[in-house]
């Protein structure tokens, strides 16, 4: 029976899980990729939600200033919801590495 050659994916897949003369074994190569692609998700998010808090803080400013003073309190409770999303991110980022 031929035997077919696997491609380098498939090899990696099936490589040990283990270090190799102070190198990554191949498989702990395809985690720390994984692991970093994880990260940067993660970075967008927090990007995201930290020009979402800067654009509150701007349009509440905005409407305090032009006499509307009930946009104010929601607008603590959601920064402060955003707040909470990037602790919650940065905890499980901790807990992640």
């Amino acid at each position: 029976m031929r035997r077919v050659a696997r491609a380098p994916a498939v090899r990696l897949l099936y490589a040990p899980m283990r270090k190799r003369s102070g190198r990554l074994a191949p498989m702990d190569d395809v985690f720390a990729a994984q692991r970093m692609t994880i990260i940067n998700g993660m970075l967008v998010f927090v990007i995201l939600i930290v020009v979402l808090q800067l654009w509150l803080f701007t349009a509440t400013v905005n409407a305090t200033l032009g006499g509307d003073t009930t946009v104010a309190l929601p607008a603590a409770l959601v920064s402060l919801l955003c707040l909470g999303l990037n602790i919650g991110l940065l905890r499980y980022l901790v807990r992640f590495e």
